[in-house]
């Protein structure tokens, strides 16, 4: 991976290896891109103090093919999906009739597909 790869898919949320699933790296605002050992929280930079030259072959840096997808939700939406539990936790009623009786079908529905997503 070259080095704007890297910070690219560190900055979207992807973990980044080098040469091991022990070494991650990892953004601080403060220290910029750091290569971590999991095991015992040593680091370097990323790269020299050049901010060019990696600290590493750029063929010895991977994604992790195996993370799971996440997922972000809103706040709002947090307190959508609460409500509905809420609302069906002390009526008796399921969290998509409460969306349905509040003329909330879509929004529901793009709550939902965030955890399921509708195969193509």
């Amino acid at each position: 991976m070259t080095l704007q790869e890297i910070k690219a898919a560190v900055l979207a949320g992807k973990t980044v290896h080098w040469a091991s699933s022990i070494y991650v790296v990892k953004y601080h605002e403060r220290g910029g891109f750091n290569v971590v050992c999991t095991q015992n929280d040593s680091c370097i930079g990323l790269t020299h103090q050049d901010g060019i030259t990696m600290n590493g072959k750029p063929e010895d840096f991977y994604i992790d093919s195996d993370e799971p997808v996440s997922v972000v939700v809103t706040r709002r939406e947090c307190g959508l999906i609460a409500d509905a539990i809420t609302t069906a936790m002390h009526f008796d009623t399921p969290a998509k009739k409460h969306y349905e009786e509040n003329d909330m079908t879509d929004e529901f529905a793009s709550i939902i597909n965030k955890f399921h997503p509708q195969s193509d």
